[in-house]
């Protein structure tokens, strides 16, 4: 598998000569400097570069980046990302997070193969007409080239466009886009062969999506007031896309005719959709076959998918009482479950049978996020898809990262989102406690569990060699957990240090409400700690109260203060 090579772009570091990208303290202060001074053969060495871009400070990055240069290959790409935090959103522009702001020449000029570039925000801004927001050109050998999660838009008087291609060679796969206010086209595409799933094109002075010889397919996409949405010479294939004049197989009309029913303020740039409108799961289910699977923010899409670049919470809340009929609901096979059962991440919704009438059961979707000792800090905890690596590319690199990542985004409302969410730890040594707190919201069949997968799990001795928690003085725990409806499953933890009073596995304690369905299992909790440890699992209910604690096939040893529960 090829090397992973991190640099990292910030244009409110001040260093000046002295950045060199291998950490965010000495960062490159534009991508123009890290493409310049990176260049290299990417197959010589079987490695892929991997480039963060994040604004500390809210600074835009204004050079204009000709990406040339380089050797590369499937296997030996470029990643142009925004870091997590500073990734382009569907509610608005934001000064505060890493743009690309470029004036009188083209933002991104990509004249090499296998580029990829996720969550950027990019404005070509002035009077060049020659300046657009990414170019693909002269690039000498078919390609494969990225473009996911980005929000470009235009300004000035002259002609430009927000994605431009102008060579035959280039095969450009683009989703997740917002792109909007081009004083031309927002995409225009001259004899290549590209897909385009889930993006958004607006209000563009000529066209939304022109081809001038080529093939195209579009699915899933909205593409709305521009001058025409669609100038096709070629062959293109347009399903399950929302047009002002209907445009291809499937078409999608908005609401009562008015896009203000589909969006929440297309007009000020916030493409988040309406629950009620059209849009609303009217798409074609993984129009990639598998290219991607979550929405612009992160959000997980789930059949059927929505038109645009945002999923929204698909649950209604529905629950059937067995003891409100005078039969029971079963299975087509004749099994009997209980609403609500979670039924694993297979995608499949179950019908129950109740005589004359069915009610769809709304089984909960597993979300997975990757945890990983051995990756980068700043990791988007997303599988990377190679199993051997555990999602080592791009897992956090330790729990807390993990948890402090996700405990605030929208997502973490699982009840809302009809969500489970897992966190795979894997790799060895992880030295940071973690406090699970600050979810949105969770339930009973809605809840978080922390797990090593069996591949990474030890054999019911301690194994060093495996996911372990090692934290020096854990007075509150190594893992302190606050939240209702958590799950601990096969962790290795250990109190390290001198300092009394420290804790393994914590529930309770400085809770400010009563918490509830908190289990721990298949764990080993040893004590290394020369002080007066108090105890390797602990429920812990003093003002509020904990119900239905459950602690089962632990392995807990070594303390010398008051319990090992």
């Amino acid at each position: 598998m090829a090397y992973e090579i991190v640099r990292y772009v910030d244009p409110d570091v001040s260093l000046g000569g002295d950045s060199d990208g291998l950490t965010w303290a000495t960062a490159y202060t534009s991508l123009f400097n890290c493409e310049n001074l990176e260049q290299r053969d990417l197959t010589a060495g079987d490695s892929w570069m991997h480039i963060y871009c994040r604004s500390s400070g809210g600074t835009a990055d204004t050079l204009g980046v000709v990406i040339v240069g380089w050797t590369t290959s499937a296997t030996n790409y470029i990643l142009i990302e925004a870091a997590p935090g500073d990734e382009a959103v569907k509610t608005s522009w934001d000064t505060s997070r890493y743009r690309l702001h470029v004036v009188d020449t083209s933002c991104l000029d990509i004249r090499e193969d296998f580029v990829r570039v996720s969550g950027l925000q990019i404005f070509n801004d002035g009077n060049t007409s020659t300046a657009y927001g990414i170019v693909c050109q002269s690039i000498g050998s078919p390609s494969d080239l990225r473009i996911n999660n980005c929000r470009i838009k235009g300004a000035g008087t002259s002609t430009k466009r927000g994605i431009y291609a102008s060579d035959a060679q280039v095969d450009i796969q683009i989703w997740n886009c917002i792109i909007y206010s081009e004083k031309n086209d927002g995409i225009l595409l001259n004899l290549n062969t590209v897909s385009v799933f889930n993006t958004i094109i607006y209000n563009c002075t000529t066209d939304g999506f022109e081809l001038d010889g080529g093939a195209a397919v579009i699915e899933n996409c909205v593409i709305f007031n521009n001058g025409d949405d669609f100038d096709i010479v070629g062959i293109a294939t347009i399903d399950h896309c929302a047009s002002d004049d209907g445009d291809g197989t499937n078409p999608i009309a908005p609401l009562d005719a008015d896009w203000d029913n589909e969006f929440v303020d297309a007009a000020n740039g916030d493409f988040s959709l309406k629950s009620g409108g059209n849009l609303f799961g009217a798409g074609i289910p993984d129009p990639g076959s598998g290219l991607f699977t979550t929405d612009i923010d992160g959000d997980t899409y789930f059949i059927p998918w929505n038109i645009g670049v945002d999923q929204l919470p698909k649950r209604t809340s529905l629950n059937v009482s067995t003891s409100s009929f005078n039969y029971r609901p079963f299975w087509s096979l004749g099994k009997t479950i209980s609403p609500n059962t979670p039924i694993g991440d297979t995608g499949y919704n179950p019908i129950w049978s109740l005589g004359k009438s069915t009610i769809t059961h709304n089984a909960p979707e597993i979300i997975h996020r990757y945890v990983n000792t051995t990756s980068e800090p700043g990791g988007s905890g997303y599988y990377d898809g190679d199993s051997s690596s555990y999602g080592a590319n791009r897992s956090y690199s330790t729990m807390n990262e993990w948890e402090a990542a996700e405990d605030g985004v929208s997502i973490s409302d699982l009840v809302d989102y009809n969500y489970i969410h897992v966190a795979h730890c894997n790799g060895d040594t992880d030295t940071t406690a973690t406090v699970i707190k600050d979810w949105g919201s969770t339930g009973q069949y809605n809840y978080i569990k922390i797990l090593t997968d069996q591949e990474n799990r030890h054999a019911g001795i301690w194994d060093d060699t495996k996911y372990n928690l090692s934290v020096t003085d854990p007075t509150d725990g190594i893992i302190q957990v606050r939240e209702s409806n958590v799950q601990i499953d096969g962790i290795q933890a250990s109190i390290e240090g001198t300092a009394d009073n420290c804790e393994g596995i914590s529930f309770g304690d400085t809770i400010d409400t009563a918490i509830e369905n908190v289990k721990i299992s298949n764990s080993i909790i040893k004590n290394e700690n020369t002080g007066d440890t108090e105890a390797g699992i602990r429920f812990f209910a003093d003002t509020f109260a904990i119900t239905n604690g459950q602690a089962w096939n632990n392995i807990i040893y070594g303390f010398n203060g008051t319990d090992s529960i």
